[in-house]
């Protein structure tokens, strides 16, 4: 077993959170965002985690914030998992490529800028999107 493994089962075993029902603001909007794009609703027995992995040894030392975890049948055997990575300096990280995660967020403030906020959050869920459907 791997070390990101490894960290990744702590993070689930420590999740305080449902990760089908999160309760912070931004990744309950991510889940909604997420759920429609991948139709969870109507799909039968398709599963979407979200974990947060803030404070965990898969934050500090792999520089994972939270993981998107899909599961698209009861049939699949596999999950595919999508890590993101939160950060105030957004845009200083994606230009050095100073991240480890597949998905680098931008911290926003959705009263202070709803617009962008919603813009933000609609491209994250298509990157996300985008990996789970292609198998990450």
């Amino acid at each position: 077993m791997n070390h990101i493994h490894e960290a990744l089962c702590i993070v689930r075993e420590a999740q305080r959170e449902n990760p089908r029902r999160p309760q912070r603001r931004f990744m309950r909007d991510l889940y909604n965002t997420l759920s429609q794009k991948l139709n969870i609703t109507s799909q039968r027995g398709a599963t979407l985690d979200i974990y947060s992995a803030v404070g965990s040894p898969l934050d500090h030392l792999h520089g994972v914030d939270a993981v998107v975890e899909f599961s698209p049948s009861k049939e699949a055997h596999e999950t595919i998992c999508v890590t993101l990575d939160a950060s105030l300096r957004h845009q200083e990280k994606k230009e050095d490529k100073a991240y480890k995660a597949d998905v680098l967020v931008p911290l926003l403030d959705p009263e202070e800028n709803p617009r962008e906020y919603q813009e933000a959050l609609d491209s994250i869920a298509s990157q996300i999107t985008e990996r789970l459907l292609r198998g990450s």
